[in-house]
């Protein structure tokens, strides 16, 4: 996967997690990809709510907010492992658990990265805390990105 194709990805994710109602819409898109693209995007995902500050404490919230049973495995995982451990863990599932891994780790993520921008303040200079549902915004994030500036 070339770094363009990952920004792509980056702001899909960014865009689930500014707007939960087009959640099912980011669903039918993970399920319409490969095992194989579908692995890659776990991973950034996972990586995201690591950078994010997410904590064992989010588990149980985002289980909820997932509308997941505690008792899945990947709800399992990361209810008896510490986030980095977690996520390696999880990533090692079979592929039959990446939907819910999916929806687990985008709500993982939320609950941390919306703790987070709130220390951003008026100051924030995170790209993904800008309005990502604003298609001109997102062009000049891409053109920043192609000039080198990200």
């Amino acid at each position: 996967m070339h770094d363009g194709e990952r920004l792509e990805i980056e702001i899909l994710l960014n865009r689930l997690r500014q707007n939960p109602s087009i959640v099912a819409d980011g669903e039918q898109w993970f399920d319409s990809l490969g095992a194989a693209k579908q692995y890659v995007v776990l991973q950034i995902l996972a990586h995201m709510a690591i950078q994010s500050g997410a904590t064992a404490n989010d588990v149980e919230r985002a289980i909820q907010l997932a509308k997941l049973k505690p008792t899945f495995t990947p709800c399992v995982v990361f209810l008896r492992n510490d986030m980095r451990i977690a996520c390696a863990k999880a990533l090692g599932l079979p592929t039959g658990e990446f939907q819910r891994l999916f929806r687990l780790l985008l709500a993982i993520y939320a609950l941390a990265d919306e703790r987070r921008l709130l220390t951003c303040g008026q100051s924030c200079e995170h790209w993904w805390h800008e309005n990502l549902a604003n298609e001109d915004i997102v062009d000049q994030i891409r053109d920043r990105y192609r000039r080198g500036v990200l």
